[in-house]
């Protein structure tokens, strides 16, 4: 491979200052909102390590990337020649012999120069290459990858996970080698659009409900600014793009749609998806948003002619970040999943959501759609529990649902540390009625999440908190 395909796409080799000029970071310096996730500095880079980081396509990996290299030329004063950064998807490696070529080429190059120095290895979209991690491996085992550190990125988390388990041995040894970017939380969301707040707003690390309560009565200060940024963030979600467009803008344009769609689409078609069975899917999960269903029920309400292929379409969309699947447990208190029993779908993102529901539903509009949406106070609260479905699953791996009948559910059953459970309702409604209070009393209390009130029970074992404060409060720890 020769070595002027490499140049392209690391022009600091010519003039360290030319990493100013980087695309990427020239639209995040043009951006109003300028989101700096704390993963940036989670990175060990004096290791020889192998990261794989996934997240969402548009979710600003390549800009992290970036950032994480110009840090690495102008604050660490690196040799330009040791960082190399290179898309795959751009660059045309589609598989696993192109990727060890190209390592190589780098490394053989680089090392006639700059013998002993420590090499910075940027592989992005690397999930566009096919056995992407045979290629990594190979050029591990020839131990060219002594005294480098790699960062390997993509947006197929299916495919990066089984990429890092075939490489046992030649990751290094680290803690944390397997790391997500999500859009920004709405906790993160409100710091970078309201910087000044961040000092002054405290958070719980438990879901202890007094503890909920207590955190969230001191938030009350800060409540109508709270409320309100809650209220964007409920339309523009946590992707930095539209949020970035609805501050300067007071909108969000009909193209970034289009550009996250498209993005979503295309990855699926590459995996051998058909766009119209999404669209399907899509649709008749809309239609169920919070309430559980089965597979077959999709089956019944589109084209796609078996549940197994309505399984594989929800699995492999759920890889892709647009959604998160929950399942119901037996009994209250218990660790038993039934995984045949009808399951819920919450969507990740409200933005996403959005999106997909006015393209499932030909709205031209998508803008107004959302306004629309949010503006509805009986839909709304759908949008509301899905958020923080999100908010839970992102901290919790065992996060689940409870139904007896259609009488008696509870919204999410959360098992954290010490096989604690936390029970908690999501009732985005001004007045909150006994039934909430009394379903929870039945399993010794929990959390009640409300539009705006803020209550705690005589006996202090069930808390009423608004869902906007919880959000803004919880930094939990799974």
């Amino acid at each position: 491979m020769e070595t002027d395909i490499l140049v392209r796409q690391n022009q600091w080799w010519k003039n360290t200052d030319s990493i100013e000029e980087d695309y990427h970071l020239g639209l995040y310096k043009e951006s109003k909102i300028k989101w700096q996730p704390k993963l940036q500095y989670e990175f060990v880079l004096d290791k020889d390590l192998i990261y794989v980081l996934r997240g969402p396509r548009q979710v600003g990996k390549t800009t992290l990337l970036k950032l994480i290299i110009k840090d690495l030329l102008l604050k660490d004063k690196v040799d330009p020649r040791t960082v190399f950064y290179f898309a795959c998807d751009q660059g045309g490696i589609q598989n696993d012999r192109s990727l060890k070529d190209l390592l190589e080429t780098y490394i053989d190059w680089t090392r006639e120069t700059v013998k002993k120095q420590r090499l910075y290895i940027f592989l992005d979209e690397v999930t566009y290459t096919k056995k992407w991690s045979t290629g990594v491996k190979v050029v591990a085992d020839t131990g060219r990858l002594k005294n480098a550190v790699v960062i390997a990125t993509g947006s197929h988390a299916i495919d990066l996970k089984h990429g890092a388990e075939r490489m046992p041995g030649r990751r290094g040894v680290g803690i944390g080698l397997d790391k997500i970017m999500l859009p920004m939380n709405f906790r993160e969301f409100l710091f970078t659009v309201l910087s000044d707040l961040s000092k002054k707003i405290p958070f719980v690390d438990c879901l202890e409900p007094q503890k909920v309560y207590k955190q969230c009565r001191e938030l009350t200060l800060h409540q109508e600014e709270i409320n309100n940024m809650f209220m964007k963030y409920l339309v523009s979600g946590g992707f930095p793009k539209p949020v970035s467009k609805l501050f300067s803008e007071n909108r969000i344009s009909k193209d970034i749609y289009e550009l996250y769609r498209h993005a979503i689409v295309g990855d699926l078609v590459r995996m051998g998806k058909r766009e119209d069975y999404f669209r399907q899917i899509s649709s008749a999960i809309l239609n169920k948003m919070t309430n559980p269903f089965d597979w077959r029920d999709i089956v019944n309400e589109t084209e796609v002619g078996s549940h197994n292929t309505v399984s594989d379409y929800i699995f492999d969309i759920e890889q892709l970040f647009i959604w998160n699947v929950f399942y119901h447990i037996k009994s209250i208190g218990g660790k038993k999943i039934a995984f045949k029993k009808r399951k819920k779908i919450y969507f990740k993102d409200p933005f996403i959501f959005h999106n997909i529901r006015a393209w499932c539903e030909r709205m031209p509009d998508e803008w107004s759609a959302s306004k629309e949406y949010v503006e509805n106070k009986e839909k709304l609260g759908h949008l509301v529990e899905s958020i923080v479905a999100t908010h839970l699953k992102s901290h919790f791996e065992d996060v689940f649902y409870w139904r007896k009948d259609s009488e008696d559910e509870i919204d999410f059953a959360v098992l954290g540390p010490e096989n604690r459970w936390t029970y908690i309702e999501a009732k985005y409604q001004t007045n909150i009625v006994a039934s909430e209070a009394k379903r929870l009393r039945k399993v010794g209390g929990g959390i009640i999440l409300s539009k705006n009130t803020l209550d705690i029970s005589p006996d202090k074992k069930i808390v009423i908190v608004p869902v906007h404060l919880f959000r803004d409060c919880s930094k939990l720890v799974g």
